[in-house]
Formats: structure tokens, sequence, C-alpha cells
């Protein structure tokens, strides 16, 4: 395992309520006890300190990674998976998140075979996911007024040499609006995507969303699983070999 516990806390923080600057150095100070409280072994104080931390509203990719090594060190492997998610999902090319998170998933019982997309369906998925849909959204207006003015431009200019360039760098400008819209609507797409973590230490994958349906298979603590339906207290989930199947609502955390 890998662990990275001493960096100042705010300037990582995500928070939709303004802190004051005496809650700031509150939380610095309480991330740094945790911090200390987890290199002294004292890990069930470490995790309390920094659910604190969490459940005041503060967040950031180091703070998961910790509560993850921390449940990682008590033996709760399907947390520690679950944080490590979180945190990657924030920060999703940090390679120590990147390696504790494959350590972790190295000790769950289940190794499915997942289903390898595409090239093409790699790249785009990484692309997309580069920035949010709202960002890509700015930039497909951006593209567009430019393509506008580059138009008006090229219908405007009497010169005979500025006209093929204009129109060849305004058809360029048109076509990163299309690709920006099409980055646009795959990322809104994977944003919509809820995955979550099973948490029971075994439970079957049913059938129907009824406790007397078929048992399809028997799945373990720590898998990661996408949530495709919800219904009453049971949710149809997709596994990473491409099966689906019903669990019960209370086996599984979402990430």
């Amino acid at each position: 395992m890998k662990y990275k516990l001493l960096f100042l806390l705010v300037p990582y923080f995500a928070t939709f309520t303004p802190i004051t600057a005496s809650e700031s150095n509150h939380y610095d100070a309480r991330f740094e006890q945790a911090n200390g409280a987890y290199k002294i072994g004292a890990y069930d104080s470490a995790k309390t300190i920094y659910n604190e931390i969490l459940s005041s509203g503060l967040t950031s990719p180091d703070l998961l990674y910790n509560l993850g090594n921390t449940h990682y060190k008590l033996g709760n492997i399907s947390s520690a998976i679950l944080y490590y998610e979180r945190a990657h999902e924030l920060s999703p090319w940090d390679v120590d998140i990147q390696y504790n998170l494959a350590t972790a998933k190295s000790q769950t019982a289940d190794k499915m075979q997942s289903v390898t997309p595409m090239f093409m369906t790699r790249w785009l998925n990484a692309t997309a996911s580069a920035t949010t849909s709202n960002i890509w959204g700015w930039l497909i207006v951006l593209f567009i007024t430019l393509a506008c003015v580059g138009f008006s431009f090229f219908f405007l200019t009497r010169s005979s040499v500025l006209k093929p360039i204009t129109l060849i760098a305004t058809m360029a400008i048109l076509g990163l609006a299309i690709l920006s819209s099409i980055f646009g609507y795959r990322s809104y797409v994977l944003e919509g995507v809820q995955e979550a973590i099973v948490f029971a230490p075994s439970v079957n994958v049913k059938s129907e969303p009824l406790p007397s349906s078929t048992v399809l298979f028997v799945v373990h603590e720590g898998l990661k699983v996408e949530v495709l339906q919800e219904e009453e207290s049971w949710v149809r989930v997709k596994f990473e070999d491409g099966n689906t199947g019903w669990l019960p609502s209370q086996s599984i955390e979402t990430i």
C-alpha cells in the first residue's frame, strides 16, 4: 500500500457552502490530528476524525484517500474500496489512488472478467471524462460564436487571400464545435451512471426483485456494480462481466 499523509487540507477542499478562516484552520488542525493518529496506528481515532471532517460538508481526494487507507488498515476492504473509488472520481489521474484501489480490489473474493470496450469507446470515454459536461457546453458556445464571427468575416472581406484562409479556419472551428458536442453528450451520459460497492459479506443475486425468485449466483463484499434500476427495497445492477441481476438495496453503498 502507498500512503500520503502530510499535506495542507484546504487547497484540495471542494465545498458547496463557504467556510470561515477559523473553520478552515480548525479542520486543517483536525486533519493533521487524524494523520498523526494514523501514523501511530490509532486507526479508529483517525477514522472518527476523518468522518467528522466529511460530515461537515468538506471533501477532497486526499481526505477520501486517507480514509480509504484507514479502513484498509482496519480490515474493512469494502469501505476502503468505496473511499478509494470516491477519491478516484475527484482525482482520476492520481497514481497513488489507482495503486491502492487496485491493491484493495485484489483482496476481494470475486474476480470477474470485465468486458473490455473497443478502443474508440475507451478513447471517447476518456476524452469526455477529461472535464464536466457543463464545461463542454461552454466550449460548444465558444466555438459556435467563433464560427459565426468567421463566417461573417468571410462574407464581408474582399481579400482574395483572406477568404480561403478564413473559410478553412472557420470550418475547423465548426469541426471543434461538433466534436465538443459529441464529447459533451458522452460526458453527460457518463455523469448519469450510478455505481456502488457491495457491502454485504455475501449476497444472492436474484433474477427478480422478490425474495422467492431464482438465485443466479452469489457475490461478495468489495465488488463494484453499476446501478441500473431501483424498485422498492431492491436494485437491479450490472456486473463487470456484463451480467445483471437484483440485489437488496441495503447490501450496497453508492459511490
